[in-house]
């Protein structure tokens, strides 16, 4: 069985993912599903992380797309929880991207949209009994929002629904909560096994790793030293920048509605 290789990111290759949202934008008005936003979303994400390939130093244009990531999906949060009844929205990973996004909203260093989702988070109308993966989530608001209390609390039930965190997010929410700086350096080790196990090391983004990156900021903004010797942590994205940021007016034009004001 021959195995295929994956080249790293391209100039070619960002031609081509500009190429497609433009086109799935087009698509938007004829989607009835409006599945096409995940591709959106994947399309900028990847453009995110390939422009870091193309030039690691290069951290304004790669957080200018981490803005558009940020942007589709917390439109597509909006869209799944009810606020436009005429769309439908089934996705049943999305609630569990809720401690996710916000931290790819970090990296791009738009800290408005990155607050603007944690307030969100509570707000999902028939969820009587949270997953762990949401338990997290809302003890991440909890924890931003200041009520350490309730952030353990949250942490804890969660911790009874999974024995064990899926990801390195959970532990890095979990050092910050218990104010544990281990905890916060455990999750840049779990991240860093996901990257390897993934065979994201010899992939397209070879030489970056998001998850760390996102980890080693949300530890910075909250005044953790943690290790950042590990060349998959982009150092260039842990500074905090002017970015100029673009709404995505093709996609609530193309939606017909009113853009979300942040």
């Amino acid at each position: 069985m021959i195995k295929k290789v994956h080249e790293l990111f391209n100039e070619k290759r960002e031609e081509e993912l500009l190429t497609s949202i433009e086109e799935a934008v087009k698509r938007i008005p004829n989607s009835t599903t409006l599945r096409v936003l995940l591709g959106i979303l994947d399309s900028y994400s990847q453009l995110a992380r390939g422009e870091l390939i193309l030039d690691p130093e290069n951290s304004l244009k790669s957080k200018f797309y981490y803005d558009k990531v940020g942007q589709v999906a917390f439109l597509r949060w909006r869209i799944f929880r009810g606020d436009y009844p005429q769309f439908t929205l089934n996705d049943p990973n999305l609630a569990g991207q809720l401690i996710v996004d916000p931290l790819f909203m970090l990296l791009s260093d738009n800290m408005q949209l990155f607050h603007r989702q944690i307030e969100e988070v509570h707000k999902l109308k028939g969820d009587s009994t949270p997953s762990a993966s949401r338990k997290v989530a809302l003890a991440f608001q909890a924890f931003v929002k200041g009520e350490k209390m309730k952030a353990k609390e949250l942490l804890n039930d969660a911790h009874k629904k999974a024995d064990r965190w899926a990801r390195g997010y959970d532990y890095a929410v979990a050092g910050l909560i218990y104010e544990d700086e281990a905890l916060i350096n455990e999750a840049l080790g779990h991240a860093k096994k996901l990257y390897v196990k993934g065979g994201y090391d010899k992939w397209t983004f070879a030489g970056y790793d998001e998850q760390s990156t996102a980890i080693a900021k949300l530890a910075s903004l909250y005044g953790y030293e943690v290790d950042v010797s590990d060349p998959i942590i982009n150092k260039a994205m842990l500074k905090t920048e002017v970015v100029p940021y673009e709404p995505i007016t093709d996609i609530y034009q193309a939606l017909g509605i009113e853009p979300i004001k942040f």
